[in-house]
């Protein structure tokens, strides 16, 4: 087998074609898979670890050791790079109430009420779906569950409940069945629905 095993999609988004139940109420919040901080702590480690080789090198009277340093500055940069993307995902939800749609991160928040909604995309992206929501008000996007598995291991990233989260966006905006253009599939408002 692989050594990493991707969870197969299918060629189409046949989630779009259905209209999803909402709970009585209306209201749902949907957020990405939490990250595994592993990857995170073991750059800030390797940092640390290569940081404090570079100043005993230095200490020592010699040249410091210029390897050690660059690859402090290599692991600095990806941990800050890593920890910042935690940190986004972590605070980033989708909102969907009676009257519409708010997406928010700690970088912008995009409202827009169901019938603002003029399309949504779901673009074939690696293992899951790239979906793009897209109003006068603004645009966000999210990325539909993807599995990665290696052995007995797996990990999630993604919206868990991410092509349930597109199909009522689709429904509740009134768009039309997904229809294919150049590899991408797109639901838009029709003239009857507006």
């Amino acid at each position: 087998p692989p050594l990493v095993q991707f969870i197969r999609m299918s060629a189409q988004p046949d989630f779009l074609e259905k209209d999803v139940p909402s709970p009585a109420g209306g209201e749902e919040v949907f957020r990405p898979a939490r990250a595994n901080r592993r990857g995170e702590a073991l750059a800030w480690i390797c940092t640390l670890g290569f940081a404090l080789v570079a100043l005993a090198g230095s200490r020592r009277g010699g040249q410091p050791v210029r390897f050690s340093a660059e690859l402090a500055l290599f692991f600095a940069i990806a941990g800050a790079w890593i920890s910042f993307g935690n940190w986004i995902d972590r605070d980033t939800e989708v909102r969907l109430t009676s009257g519409g749609i708010r997406f928010h991160s700690p970088l912008r928040t995009v409202d827009l009420g169901y019938a603002d909604v003029q399309e949504l995309w779901a673009i074939p992206s690696a293992a899951s779906w790239r979906v793009i929501v897209r109003g006068p008000g603004g645009q966000f996007a999210f990325r539909t569950a993807t599995e990665f598995r290696w052995g007995q291991r797996s990990l999630s990233a993604g919206y868990p409940e991410g092509e349930r989260l597109a199909a009522l966006i689709r429904s509740r905006a009134g768009l039309s069945q997904p229809s294919p253009l150049d590899g991408e599939w797109v639901s838009r408002r029709s003239a009857h629905s507006a």
